[in-house]
């Protein structure tokens, strides 16, 4: 504004109006501007605690985060440790997404004052940050009852109502807030997240578009948009490969910013007798994943490789103890930025790292930008491009990538023999029941049961459809829709909405929510045959069907993500339940659903025949593990002529 430059050549700088004129200019939102008053403010009175703590402000809104907590420190060593300004400390630190250090300092905060509203509630958001809900649910809920409606908190609040499954409060609640700050990118970044978890994929995939058209370099927002268009019907390969491309590209020019580089050097032996093979992921735990990994990681211990552990989130269950003890290390990046986790990783002399969650929750993708280690590939929780240039490989089969697919991807194609995907057997022992509709006489032509376990964004408006087809074709038929969304009320009479709308009735459809893993995998006794969804089709769910002996009926794709369910039902013996067409699809379900004889074998020897195929065969994948990481080593030593050496000056990240 012609006030602020008016008043500054006006006052010529005076040191009393140093720290004021920093101030107005971070009220104006001129952050860049406000830093050099702060900064000569915070020289010429060292002493004045509030110019350290604007100058901080304005430092952390530049998201110059590590600078800002600098500037705190120097305000917390000229005077007393008041609770406001440990709250700032955690405030910028949620901001930075380093939440663990956020919690130790609103800790402190806490500790001087238990009713500190502003500490208590970047405490609830750095819960939030590391996925402690139900810590954070204390918190807020406490806040709200003494009558506390700050933004911050009420922000909280929403992201607390998504996590928890309640939608549509969700919604409500963010739309409130957003009708005072309507500009405000984190909210609108939960609206969209509210709308992918009610199966509002479009909604969601236009508000992100607006998001980066106003601001492109959101790192965060270009990741989900990547992950989301795969749900989305009107997204085809090439704008899945430009959208990743454009991730990789924010990555980049991040990177540069800071006056970093990728890693040239590594250190790793020429000749090492132990492959070092790292994994990075946030679900090492109940979630696909870790169901993936527990049967395979074993068989691995005592072998040629060793594996290291890189958690990415704090959550831990009965699976990360049973799975934990068969890494040789255990290196959680919690709290590291990327630039910091990289250098961790490099040190490890890591020779193969492996991405396991693409650009789903959890994620770190800008590690692998810093490139540290010679060789890095993506596999199994994100089955598509990632867009990060450093990533060399991504870890599939030739049913998912025939030829032509490399053109869809940024990585180079690395095909597993038998399959990419693994299924352990699941804990406990969950029976295969009868046929479902054996209870209304379906061995004697009574009605089937249709169903899909699969997140409620994957049913499309065209899955709709062809599924409405279907039950129209079998006017005696039910279909079951599990998943966590239809706990929302208005998720579930959306959803009835959308087949009525097709002429389905509402009591041919049975619609639940979540459940345990067991009781998720018993539900399938209530199902004769499940349908796939599309384009982004089934992986565990798939499996888990199969597992409980329903075979699945799927759609064949023509992108990546879409050949999924032709991967996995080639690999289990059930090539015949593969759709080339939507006429297909109605067909064979039809055809198998008056085959009654025929889904009762299955339900008896599905189990029996997944159990012998390559699908459950843990040695053998854990042996084809162990051969295509030395394979991709030595052909990376073949392509570098050797330059596994260590670390030259200058390399990798400049401190």
């Amino acid at each position: 504004m012609l006030f602020a430059q008016t008043e500054m050549g006006r006052c010529g700088k005076a040191p009393e109006l140093l720290r004021p004129m920093g101030e107005i200019l971070l009220r104006l939102g001129r952050h860049a501007e406000a830093l050099p008053w702060l900064e000569e403010a915070c020289a010429a009175h060292p002493d004045d605690l509030d110019a350290w703590n604007q100058r901080a402000l304005a430092l952390s809104r530049l998201l110059r985060h590590a600078e800002a907590h600098q500037a705190y420190l120097q305000a917390l060593h000229r005077g007393p440790r008041v609770p406001a300004l440990l709250a700032n400390i955690g405030a910028n630190w949620n901001k930075a997404e380093r939440f663990v250090e956020a919690e130790h300092w609103l800790r402190q905060g806490v500790a001087l004052d238990a009713n500190a509203a502003d500490v208590q509630t970047n405490l609830a958001c750095a819960l939030i940050g590391q996925d402690r809900m139900a810590e954070a649910r204390v918190v807020v809920t406490a806040l709200l009852q003494q009558g506390h409606r700050g933004m911050e908190l009420l922000q909280a609040h929403a992201a607390l109502l998504q996590a928890e499954g309640q939608q549509t409060e969700a919604e409500a609640l963010v739309r409130q807030l957003l009708a005072h700050q309507p500009h405000n990118h984190r909210l609108r970044l939960l609206l969209s997240m509210v709308l992918g978890s009610l199966g509002r994929v479009d909604e969601q995939v236009r508000l992100m578009r607006e998001l980066l058209a106003a601001d492109p370099h959101l790192e965060a927002v270009q990741s989900s948009l990547v992950f989301s268009l795969n749900y989305a019907e009107e997204a085809d390969a090439a704008e899945l490969l430009a959208q990743a491309r454009r991730y990789g590209a924010i990555l980049q020019a991040r990177q540069a910013a800071r006056g970093d580089a990728p890693y040239a050097n590594w250190h790793v032996p020429q000749q090492p007798k132990r492959l070092r093979v790292g994994l990075v992921s946030g679900d090492f735990r109940n979630h696909p994943v870790g169901y993936f990994l527990e049967a395979v990681v074993p068989q691995l211990r005592g072998s040629s490789i060793e594996l290291v552990a890189y958690p990415t989130l704090h959550q831990q269950d009965a699976l990360t103890q049973r799975m934990r003890p068969h890494f040789a290390q255990w290196r959680p990046l919690v709290g590291l930025d990327d630039a910091q986790a990289a250098q961790s990783i490099h040190e490890d002399g890591v020779q193969v790292l492996v991405d396991l969650s693409g650009h789903t929750k959890g994620h770190r993708l800008g590690v692998f930008a810093y490139k540290p280690a010679p060789v890095q590939a993506t596999w199994l929780g994100y089955l598509g491009t990632t867009g990060v240039p450093q990533i060399d490989w991504l870890i599939t089969d030739a049913l998912m990538a025939p030829p032509g697919t490399q053109a869809e991807l940024t990585e180079r194609v690395w095909h597993m023999p038998g399959g990419f995907m693994h299924l352990s057997r699941p804990e406990g022992e969950v029976p295969c029941a009868p046929l479902a509709g054996a209870l209304a006489g379906a061995l004697a032509g009574g009605p089937v049961t249709l169903g899909c376990f699969n997140n409620l964004a994957k049913m499309t408006d065209a899955v709709v459809a062809l599924w409405s087809r279907l039950l129209h074709a079998l006017p005696q038929a039910r279909l079951l829709l599990k998943c966590p969304q239809l706990q929302d009320a208005h998720a579930a009479e959306r959803t009835r909405a959308r087949f009525a709308a097709h002429g389905i009735e509402a009591h041919r459809l049975t619609l639940e929510g979540p459940a345990s893993r067991a009781e998720f995998l018993a539900a399938y006794n209530r199902v004769d045959i499940a349908l796939d969804p599309f384009p982004y089709t089934g992986g565990t769910t798939t499996l888990e069907a199969l597992w409980m002996g329903v075979p699945v009926l799927t759609l064949r794709g023509n992108r990546f993500m879409s050949r999924m369910g032709v991967s996995l039902l080639t690999c289990a013996g059930l090539p015949d339940w593969v759709a080339d067409t939507p006429d297909d699809y109605v067909r064979i379900a039809v055809a198998q659903a008056h085959n009654r004889e025929h889904l009762h074998r299955l339900r008896h020897s599905l189990r029996a025949q997944l159990e012998a195929s390559p699908l459950m065969d843990s040695q053998r994948y854990a042996a084809q593990m162990e051969a295509m990481f030395w394979a991709m080593w030595r052909q990376w030593q073949h392509n570098s002529a050797g330059l596994a050496q260590p670390v030259r000056a200058g390399a990798g990240v400049h401190p």
